[in-house]
């Protein structure tokens, strides 16, 4: 879960960056855009580094897995 928050806030950082950069080609630089583009990016590349081994269980073959297990159980 905190790798799918983290990717949100890298996204949304990423996007802060790039409307910093509209900004300075219009004339009007926003430091406000580039500081929450900054922070953003770095604390959604935390969460995602750091949770980045995080694997769901998969649900590929949850029904043969199922019906195994109660054959086992009936033996």
């Amino acid at each position: 879960m905190k790798k799918r928050i983290g990717i949100f806030f890298l996204i949304v950082g990423i996007f802060f960056l790039i409307i910093f950069a509209a900004s300075v080609e219009s004339g009007e630089t926003s430091i406000l855009l580039f500081l929450l583009g900054v922070v953003q990016t770095w604390l959604g590349g935390f969460l995602w580094w750091r949770n980045r081994d995080e694997k769901p269980e998969s649900q590929y073959f949850r029904l043969i897995r199922k019906l195994r297990s109660k054959e086992d159980d009936g033996e």
